[in-house]
């Protein structure tokens, strides 16, 4: 740049959303000190004569009303003011958020977000009035006591302001009180008869609700079977979640699909038992939350039982025959097709000889029995020594149990 030459310059900044009030403008050229000016450096800056005045909003909740009593589950309004303390309009949008908080302000819950009620851009010194009608959580077991509601004023930050730790608001104190409970009840349990396990059938109970309070969700109805007329036999098999609440006085009928298990073959109870979890905070009596199908059910199941086995066998590599018997020892028939099964136990594990399917066409009703035969060559294998064997004959070899007969 020549001696005694001058250039203008001109440049579009952002200023920092924090910084407002009274300001001047000063401008350094050469801050780098990269030019060696010698003794000339102390006319590197200058400010602007006059001052500016930076503006920016900021928005305040200047109150919050709510009632001073009220009981969990109670529909409440609360009201709440929002002004922009600062010197610039407000431009949005943004959503105020309104919390429900105990009075040790440990935990709480938002119930609810709305946006700004108004036109904006909102002008400095303007305020606006936001309302929400609420529900009081009437959660398993909120405690009564002191409560309050807090507001935040563009709860997303969404706005760019002079401040953001002054966009809260709290209401006075609001004394909740426990509502009388809830009590569900179970009635009408009903199982079919008889009632074939491993097959889909329909179970239905009737849930009601006895106390004053709405029961809200969710809650767990747990299923299980009993021999015992008081259930204290019982053993669960299902169990079921509903999210959906239960009015004072209104009750609800299950209707439901479920498989029985083939161990609980024999006469059983249906048990339901609601809020088996004991996610509801309820009042009467603890025991009417259980119930059991007044008269009993024959469960019924087939049960194959190998009740006889010969192997006749020579030497490793020559035929040996296999005769077996299966029996139907359940109470209940054998529909489905099944495998049954032959293998000798090896060193390294067993060696199934003989697969033998038996059709599903037609039924092993309870007692009734066949007999099967097959003969095989045994392996004959360097691993496979000469000695004595263990010899196995399973019937329904996909969910066998202990259908089992061995012979060494």
């Amino acid at each position: 740049m020549p001696a005694g030459t001058a250039l203008e310059r001109r440049l579009t900044v952002t200023l920092p959303r924090d910084l407002t009030g009274t300001r001047f403008v000063v401008v350094r050229t050469d801050p780098g000190l990269q030019v060696d000016e010698g003794r000339g450096e102390g006319n590197n800056s200058t400010a602007a004569p006059e001052p500016i005045e930076l503006l920016i909003n900021d928005l305040v909740v200047d109150r919050v009303t709510a009632p001073a009593t009220a009981a969990f589950g109670d529909a409440v309004d609360v009201e709440w003011v929002v002004r922009n303390a600062g010197g610039s309009p407000a431009t949005g949008p943004w959503r105020d958020a309104l919390r429900f908080v105990p009075g040790n302000g440990a935990g709480g819950v938002t119930v609810g977000t709305v946006p700004a009620p108004v036109d904006i851009p909102i002008a400095p010194g303007e305020a606006y009035t936001n309302r929400l009608r609420v529900t009081l959580p009437l959660a398993g077991r909120n405690a009564p006591g002191p409560h309050r509601f807090e507001v935040t004023t563009d709860a997303a930050a969404q706005v760019v302001e002079a401040r953001e730790d002054n966009n809260g608001g709290v209401s006075g104190t609001v004394d909740v009180s426990a509502p009388p409970p809830p009590d569900l009840v179970v009635v009408g349990v009903t199982l079919p008869d008889p009632a074939p396990a491993g097959q889909p059938l329909t179970v239905t109970w009737t849930v009601r609700n006895d106390g004053s309070t709405r029961a809200v969700g969710p809650w767990v109805e747990a299923l299980a079977l009993a021999a015992r007329t008081d259930g204290a036999d019982a053993r669960g098999f299902a169990r079921l979640t509903f999210p959906e609440g239960l009015e004072p006085g209104a009750s609800v009928t299950r209707s439901h699909r479920v498989i029985l298990p083939a161990v609980e073959a024999g006469p059983r109870h249906l048990v339901v038992a609601v809020d088996a979890d004991d996610q509801v905070d309820e009042g009467g009596d603890p025991a009417n939350n259980v119930a059991l199908s007044v008269a009993p059910s024959t469960v019924t199941a087939a049960d194959l039982s190998v009740t006889a086995f010969t192997v006749t066998a020579g030497r490793l590599g020559e035929p040996a025959t296999l005769r077996w018997t299966v029996v139907n020892a359940g109470n209940g028939p054998a529909a489905a097709a099944w495998t049954d099964r032959v293998q000798m136990e090896g060193p390294t594990g067993p060696l199934v000889l003989v697969n033998s399917v038996r059709s599903g066409n037609e039924p092993l009703t309870p007692g009734a029995r066949y007999d099967r035969e097959a003969v095989v060559d045994l392996p004959l294998r360097g691993d496979l020594p000469a000695g004595a064997y263990v010899f196995a004959a399973i019937a329904d070899i996909q969910l066998y149990a202990e259908d089992v007969a061995l012979l060494e």
